[in-house]
């Protein structure tokens, strides 16, 4: 195989769109010792990409050998694999970069300063330059030498979320740092050095953040977990969760498998904790060199790892219970929060009735059962209110007569960088659903209406959903799929739910929009609405057939 087919194979593997970039650039700018980097981005990154930092820079020997493949200061024998404690060590970033963009190097030692152009990972001219102490390393036109790479690339919109989540993750773990991002022109993310993760967290998220936090600190032997996890019942719709090991950014299974484990009892379902952990351990107990773009760790012993999460957290719970008996507030129940629903069906819950309407009875408070000529019919309650209001929603939507229900107290709406961006770049979308906001200054947004159906509903509980939905689910869906996406999400959650006892009148107009759609046999998730069972399977179960 011919060496730059090679060469293009292996930075496939390191570099898979501009987020790529920035996260190996950011990461040999720590190793260097910044305290201040910027990033400036064009259209995305898909243009452009430079990162400069204040970090202790190269001279003109190392500037050059950086180029090469597998070229490292980081390690020099097989025991420093036992003990990589750098970010940067396997000496395939840059090489990589080089690869599949035009690549311009400029760099100072504080002695002497370099500058190196780059493209198809040759070098085409070095030159002596007199810059500050630091590194600046732009990147222009990435994959141009590979057009189905460079076709693959998504919107500048969706390139540039993944570049701030790359971002904030570091800004998590080098306090003292600071970051700044613009693109196009436009300062998007930026927060100074802090000595707090906390204080980092109120950067990007605003002060109520830390309102649905409590800290995380834990030590079992030469292991130990710190950070900042969610409070029992709190939680968004989608995984807030960032996990460092010895101060590097990771993902894993492992990680996502003990935060469930340890709430599993306390989170409602389809809620994900807010997770920022943070795992210190012997160098000897994890392998980091087990992926390419360093994203994934194999621990010596995983079983030891997820015990200790899941006592971290749970013990972290049992502190809260004790801070607030001893300020002899009202006991903490660790159990899920229920999301009720304000929806005009749910009514008088506590009047002992009883739930009887047009032969039909609630039963668990969850189904709607009547005797019937084929058998005896049983109604899912919340799959039916879920498809009745989809298809309202749905209806609305094609006639662009979605009723709107003006707040008689805007809300603010304080949000991260990337979820600003998600915000923005669905404005349509959100305006056609009945949500109108509000640009408020910096990541934030005031909303002054919701959609009528739902108005009842707690409007920053519902926001957060919309923007949970379209977070996960923009990679793979088109506009018109993903429109739907979100009446679906929208609908699960203004429908009655389970342990809505229902009053008489209420299941009476619950039926009666079942009528009305045709008696819709499926909520828009695919399950079933209703279940049938027939007579003659009742009477063989009772051994009469």
């Amino acid at each position: 195989m011919p060496e730059e087919v090679v060469k293009l194979i292996a930075a496939g593997e390191v570099i898979i769109g501009p987020f790529s970039v920035v996260k190996e650039l950011v990461e040999n700018s720590l190793d260097a010792g910044a305290r201040n980097i910027y990033i400036k981005l064009k259209d995305g990154g898909k243009k452009e990409i430079t990162v400069k930092d204040d970090g202790c820079g190269m001279d003109r020997e190392d500037a050059v050998l950086a180029w090469e493949r597998y070229s490292t200061s980081k390690i020099f024998t097989t025991q420093d694999l036992l003990k990589i404690s750098s970010l940067g060590f396997r000496g395939e970033a840059l090489p990589s970069i080089a690869q599949v963009a035009l690549v311009t190097l400029t760099t100072s030692n504080g002695e002497e300063g370099t500058k190196v152009k780059l493209k198809g990972g040759k070098i085409l001219s070095i030159e002596e330059i007199s810059v500050p102490k630091g590194t600046q390393i732009k990147v222009e036109e990435i994959f141009y030498n590979a057009p189905v790479r460079k076709k693959s690339l998504r919107s500048a919109g969706r390139e540039l979320r993944d570049i701030l989540e790359v971002v904030m993750a570091y800004s998590f773990v080098s306090l003292s740092t600071s970051f700044r991002v613009e693109n196009d022109g436009e300062e998007v993310f930026f927060t100074p050095p802090r000595s707090t993760l906390i204080e980092r967290l109120e950067d990007i998220w605003g002060s109520e953040f830390r309102k649905s936090l409590i800290p995380l600190e834990f030590k079992m032997g030469d292991i130990s977990i710190e950070g900042w996890v969610s409070r029992p019942g709190e939680g968004k719709s989608y995984p807030l969760q960032f996990f460092f090991v010895n101060g590097r950014w990771v993902k894993g299974k492992i990680f996502k498998k003990a935060i469930m484990e340890a709430y599993a009892s306390f989170m409602g379902k389809g809620y994900f904790p807010m997770v920022f952990l943070f795992l210190t351990l012997p160098t000897q107990e994890v392998d980091v060199n087990i992926h390419p773009s360093k994203e994934e760790v194999k621990f010596k012993d995983e079983g030891k790892i997820m015990r200790i999460i899941e006592n971290g957290i749970r013990n972290s719970f049992h502190k809260l219970q004790d801070e607030i008996s001893r300020k002899g507030e009202e006991k903490l129940t660790l159990t899920p929060s229920p999301i009720q629903s304000s929806f005009s069906f749910k009514g008088v819950a506590e009047k002992k009735v009883e739930y009887v309407v047009d032969e039909f009875t609630q039963v668990k408070k969850a189904y709607l059962i009547r005797e019937i000529e084929e058998g005896i019919l049983i109604i899912d309650q919340h799959a039916l209110h879920e498809r009745i209001l989809f298809e309202k929603l749905k209806d609305g939507i094609s006639k662009r007569k979605v009723e709107k229900k003006n707040l008689l107290f805007p809300v603010t709406l304080e949000l991260s960088p990337v979820e600003e961006k998600i915000i923005e770049e669905h404005s349509l979308m959100l305006e056609e659903l009945g949500f109108e906001l509000e640009k408020f200054g910096r990541h934030t947004f005031i909303l002054r209406s919701m959609p009528q159906l739902l108005g009842n509903e707690d409007p920053l509980l519902l926001i957060a959903e919309v923007v949970g939905k379209l977070k996960d689910s923009f990679r793979k869906l088109e506009v018109q799929e993903l429109m739907e996406e979100v009446l679906k999400t929208l609908a699960c959650r203004g429908a009655i739910k389970f342990g809505d006892r229902l009053s008489s009148q209420e299941m009476e107009r619950l039926i009666q929009a079942w009528r009305e759609e045709k008696e819709a046999i499926t909520c828009p998730h695919g399950r079933p609405v209703f279940v049938l069972i027939s007579w003659e399977e009742i009477e063989k179960r009772f051994q009469r057939r």
